[in-house]
């Protein structure tokens, strides 16, 4: 990704993320206030439709306190005036009085006289639960024991809730005792719920009630005014909030639902706001971005990248004579300028690193192959010591002394036969020691050849590129194998994979290759040794294996001998490093991590720590 992409990222998600930030306050601490707000609103219109009903609770009770405090009130619960009964219940006296039930009992709870009246067809009407003869003693409107004593509230009848008020009958003075009961009633209907919504400005309805009413009159048995309502808000629509409560009946029991639904028109302006002020934060966003991202270009973005397509070139071409030439003073005209000045001082160390680097690679390389020529050539002296000792052996200077007395004719002949004997049995030594010694001088001959091929591979390295061969890796390790001196071998077990086996043939380097995998056995039969252990095991396998870039073998040489430290895991391929001491011995690894470079591959070392044992691995091309 490029700078220029990087920093327009990197300020996108700055606005953005302050975008988020700014929706997130909007939606959990301002939204939520509209919200609440909205609700506490819902909740108030509510409590004014409740309100309107006990409003009209209000009414009928003064309406019934006017007709108790009086005394022609008093003398129809007396004696059941039909004068009276022929003015008050009327229908024009309930139509003015806007109710549909006025009644008067006694105090035993018979019906002196009643009405009952729909006001919307003016004609008489049967209220279901409310007799005309007569009601139970019991009745919650009957408990009126002194004079300010008020029933008010909603009872359920047949035709639905009914909101009712019971007054005492009294004097026109208001005194005692209490001689009757005045109950006036109207209908919680569609007509009295309009005139509601008109008083309230707030849409209403009145639920069907939530359980049977026709005996609920019965039951009653307290005047005790019901605790307020619980009013419930429901928000799962977006255009409306339902608020509803529950009202209780004379008898305490949540039979009334009423349920009220507000525009949102708060949150409505709410979301409004909301969008408008995330809208706005995009769009400055978006006009900071595009101010920032000029001024960076013109600032920053334009110079890097004419600094970095200039420095790309100069790493493709080669080129160290191209300068960039940046005047300006800032941080990045003085990065240019240094980096002209060390292309410059580049070009002049080059000359002089070309200068050195014939020298120093010969050197190189032929250090290299002295250790390798010592690694074999150990081995052709240690043969040729054992042979100097075979030979030591042989009694050559008693044969001779043999052949001179059996010439003596002098010697007798029992003397003769022992010497005859004794020369047949140094003959027969001799001729033992005589065709041990061809069979090692032959070994010794092939290991002098192998010191050629090296000496001859050396000098076609320093004119051109190694030889690639058809070859086997499995057949490779045991000619390794056989330039290991004879105490190696001894020391070491070693074992090859199946890997080996399964790669078949190969074009490889077969000269290099092997030379480094006598180095690497070398190597790890020393490090048993090191390992202060009588004998050890030595494991070689291989396997195909998919690289970045091509297919490549993957080879390991594992031991078990006396491992390496961590942090020297990468320095044992540095030129005269050395995990077992001594100098000479660090050019191994060293040499054969710059020939397997040289055949386009690369070198590691793995190792659990001291005393673990260590596996180093080697990666090569592969070539189709």
């Amino acid at each position: 990704m490029s700078l220029r992409s990087k920093v327009l990222t990197l300020i996108a998600a700055l606005v953005g993320l302050y975008g988020l930030a700014n929706y997130a306050v909007q939606r959990t601490i301002i939204y939520p206030s509209f919200v609440e707000l909205e609700r506490e609103d819902a909740e108030t219109d509510l409590r004014r439709c409740l309100q309107a009903i006990d409003r009209e609770i209000e009414q009928l009770t003064a309406s019934a306190t006017d007709y108790g405090s009086w005394d022609d009130t008093a003398q129809f619960i007396a004696d059941g005036n039909q004068q009276y009964a022929g003015t008050m219940l009327t229908t024009s006296c309930l139509r003015g009085l806007g109710v549909n039930l006025l009644a008067f009992c006694n105090p035993q709870g018979k019906v002196v006289g009643s009405y009952a009246l729909d006001l919307v067809t003016e004609e008489p009407m049967d209220i279901p639960g409310m007799p005309s003869d007569s009601l139970p003693s019991t009745h919650v409107l009957l408990q009126l024991e002194e004079p300010e004593d008020t029933v008010g509230g909603i009872l359920m009848t047949g035709l639905g809730p009914m909101l009712v008020a019971s007054r005492p009958v009294l004097t026109n003075t208001g005194e005692g005792p209490v001689r009757g009961a005045v109950i006036i009633g109207r209908l919680l209907n569609k007509a009295l719920t309009a005139k509601l919504r008109e008083q309230t400005q707030v849409h209403f309805e009145v639920l069907p009630p939530l359980a049977n009413q026709a005996n609920l009159a019965a039951k009653a048995d307290s005047p005790v005014k019901p605790a307020a309502p619980e009013i419930v808000v429901n928000d799962d629509r977006l255009d409306v909030l339902a608020v509803s409560a529950t009202l209780s009946d004379l008898s305490h029991e949540s039979l009334v639902p009423i349920e009220a639904t507000v525009p949102r028109n708060v949150t409505a302006k709410g979301r409004a706001a909301l969008r408008f002020a995330c809208g706005s934060v995009l769009a400055a966003g978006l006009v900071i971005l595009a101010a920032l991202l000029i001024t960076l270009q013109w600032t920053v973005l334009g110079p890097v990248s004419r600094l970095t397509r200039h420095a790309v070139r100069v790493g493709r071409t080669d080129d160290l004579t191209a300068r960039l030439g940046m005047t300006s003073r800032d941080e990045i005209g003085i990065l240019a300028t240094e980096f002209d000045r060390m292309v410059e001082q580049l070009a002049q160390a080059r000359k002089r690193i070309v200068d050195q680097s014939y020298e120093s690679g010969i050197a190189e390389m032929a250090s290299g192959t002295l250790h390798n020529v010592r690694n074999a050539l150990t081995p052709v002296l240690a043969e040729l010591d054992l042979l100097r000792q075979e030979l030591a052996k042989v009694p050559m200077d008693q044969i001779e002394l043999a052949k001179k007395q059996l010439d003596d004719p002098s010697v007798p002949d029992e003397r003769r036969q022992d010497l005859v004997k004794f020369l047949e049995l140094a003959n027969g030594r001799a001729i033992a020691v005589a065709r041990d010694t061809q069979a090692k001088l032959t070994e010794v001959a092939d290991r002098a050849k192998r010191i050629g091929q090296l000496l001859s591979d050396q000098g076609h390295a320093s004119r051109a590129d190694r030889p690639i061969e058809w070859g086997r890796l499995a057949e490779l390790v045991p000619e390794a194998a056989a330039l290991l001196p004879a105490e190696l071998r001894q020391r070491a077990a070693i074992e090859t994979g199946p890997g080996l086996a399964a790669l078949g043939s190969l074009k490889i380097q077969r000269i290099s290759l092997l030379q480094v995998l006598a180095n690497l056995l070398t190597n790890a039969a020393e490090a048993i040794i090191s390992a202060d252990r009588p004998t050890g095991h030595i494991v070689v396998d291989a396997q195909a294996e998919d690289g970045e870039e091509t297919a490549m073998i993957h080879l390991w040489v594992k031991d078990d001998g006396v491992g390496i430290a961590a942090e020297d895991l990468t320095r044992v391929f540095e030129r005269g490093f050395s995990r077992r001491g001594g100098l000479a011995r660090g050019l191994g690894l060293h040499w054969c991590a710059n020939s397997v470079a040289g055949m386009k591959g690369r070198m590691t070392a793995e190792s659990g720590g001291p005393g673990q044992g260590a596996c180093l691995h080697v990666w090569l091309p592969r070539s189709e």
